[in-house]
């Protein structure tokens, strides 16, 4: 997570995504902005997913995004569905105390490693 103010009180606050999938590794962020500086990622996180549901069961776009993902709907589909340019989103959006939302997708090699990964020690 990384929190970045950009001026007028705004904030910017990135949070890492990555998924294991088959054989494949996806790796992204959410990128949400926020009106205040005191905003926390957890709360943003709080306010983005509370948006988005409120999207997926009010909306007709939103309840047919909830069908086509076979009711698993993810930061995936959301990007997917181009859903932060959607002015309904955006109205639960901002009365959710948020400026925007977006998922950004980025390739990366799965080298392999893990946070848990254990290194041990080597002689020579």
């Amino acid at each position: 997570m990384q929190a970045l103010t950009i001026g007028k009180g705004r904030m910017k606050i990135t949070i890492d995504l990555s998924r294991r999938w088959k054989d494949d590794y996806i790796a992204g962020r959410l990128v949400l902005t926020t009106p205040s500086k005191k905003m926390t990622a957890k709360e943003a996180l709080t306010r983005f997913r509370r948006s988005v549901g409120q999207w997926l069961a009010n909306t007709e776009v939103g309840k047919a995004a909830w069908e086509d993902s076979h009711r698993d709907f993810n930061c995936g589909d959301f990007r997917e569905n181009d859903v932060a340019k959607d002015p309904e989103f955006r109205r639960f959006l901002v009365a959710n105390g948020l400026t925007s939302a977006q998922v950004e997708r980025f390739e990366a090699e799965d080298c392999g490693a893990e946070w848990d990964d254990v290194m041990e020690p080597e002689g020579d």
